[in-house]
């Protein structure tokens, strides 16, 4: 039996050394030399289920294939002799097992300490007169000083990995921010003003939007959503921004456009994910855009002045869904009025129902807030501020993208950015 001193010396020695390794070997070598167990074996629940944490005097490999979840109805110290499952007893005493001592964590046993013969020099044992009772008592509570120790350490290792990946998220966001334009640095000169807005569910998303200038008098924009979330989303989304920017010229055809940005993403995803879009580019010249809707939510042309409404689609599969895009259609829209354009993601369209069961964002609901807007600016706010996407909005769950452009043409006088 172990002294008071050599029990304090342990526990000192658990909180010193909390790698399990280290443990696992002072906790075995004392059941040999205190206890003179020659054969034990401990199993602890762990993420992957039951696992066998040592087994002393037997194989390792035959002792993993027992299935210690048989023996979850074992809630005190009890022979293996006295078990109701037979094929249980019989295996447990065939490994030489007598004695099974579960070990609670919040009135749930989380280990089995197995115990089986004991040596033939028992001196020590006779020494300290132990009774068979408490002996067991003592390596229940001794086991149970070892599992916790065990269990903290894992907990504090999770924190740990948890925390590094909360920092590497925060650093992929911050690097995913870099890649979305600032509204602040979005066109706003005599021929379009544009707006946008961008929150991702997570930390990082698969939403994407962008305008880029192509010169030539064109300027070309992008509004694009990745079928999944989170990680995975992000990256091939980030890969699709740096291609598209690539790719993307004032004179190159939208077909092969879209052919190679469709190659880019079967390469990429490998038919898990696919990315739905729409893409358009603008001659500031001749007022006229051409387009292509990528499966991609139906985005609204509104001339302000007739009060006539384009809805802009097309037939174009998302990129990465199919081999080859067919059927395809680029279509051109002619821009002859003052006109507001709104293209965003599914996000805004598919948040929850409020507690009453009432849809709180339909395709209708975007279209007023587009017909009683003077502006982009305020048909964009008017929608954040209405669906409350810059609070913590617990209906929303997806990301959420919006981007909006004003086509100033015929004489229209150009606004400053709201708060400037």
């Amino acid at each position: 039996m172990s002294s008071p001193l050599e029990l304090g010396m342990m526990s000192r020695a658990i909180n010193e050394n909390p790698l399990i390794d280290m443990l696992l070997n002072k906790y075995n070598n004392m059941l040999s030399s205190q206890f003179c167990i020659n054969n034990v074996a401990m199993f602890m629940i762990g993420d992957n289920g039951w696992e066998c944490l040592f087994a002393e005097g037997l194989c390792l490999d035959e002792i993993n294939r027992f299935e210690a979840a048989r023996l979850a109805a074992v809630n005190d110290i009890t022979y293996v002799s006295d078990l109701g499952d037979e094929h249980v007893k019989q295996t447990l005493a065939a490994f030489g097992f007598g004695i099974i001592i579960p070990v609670f964590n919040r009135h749930t046993p989380i280990a089995y300490l197995l115990v089986g013969r004991e040596g033939e020099d028992l001196g020590r044992e006779e020494r300290y007169n132990i009774d068979p009772l408490v002996k067991n008592l003592l390596l229940q509570s001794i086991s149970d000083v070892i599992i916790v120790s065990i269990e903290n350490f894992r907990l504090f290792n999770e924190s740990l990995r948890q925390e590094a990946i909360k920092k590497e998220l925060e650093l992929a966001a911050h690097v995913q921010s870099m890649l979305i334009p600032r509204v602040e640095e979005l066109p706003r000169n005599q021929q379009l003003v544009m707006n946008a807005f961008y929150k991702p569910h997570h930390e990082v998303g698969g939403d994407y939007f962008d305008c880029i200038d192509l010169g030539n008098s064109k300027i070309g924009f992008c509004v694009a959503d990745v079928s999944g979330k989170g990680m995975a989303a992000a990256l091939l989304m980030s890969n699709f921004q740096a291609t598209l920017r690539a790719l993307f010229t004032s004179d190159v055809p939208m077909e092969q456009l879209m052919g190679k940005l469709n190659d880019r993403v079967l390469s990429n995803a490998k038919g898990y994910e696919f990315i739905t879009l729409f893409i358009a580019r603008y001659d500031y010249d001749t007022n006229q855009m051409e387009y292509v809707n990528g499966a991609h939510t139906t985005s609204i042309l509104y001339g302000t002045n007739s009060g006539k409404l384009h809805l802009l689609e097309s037939y174009c599969p998302g990129l990465g869904m199919l081999n080859e895009l067919k059927p395809f259609e680029v279509r051109t829209v002619n821009i002859a009025e003052h006109s507001l354009m709104l293209s965003y993601t599914d996000g805004l369209v598919e948040l929850l129902a409020d507690d009453d069961g009432n849809v709180l964002v339909t395709f209708d609901t975007i279209l007023q807030q587009i017909r009683k807007s003077p502006s982009i600016d305020e048909a964009v706010a008017n929608i954040v501020e209405k669906q409350e996407l810059n609070h913590n909005n617990r209906l929303v769950f997806d990301d959420v993208t919006l981007l909006g452009v004003e086509f100033l043409v015929n004489g229209d006088s150009l606004h400053p950015l709201p708060g400037q």
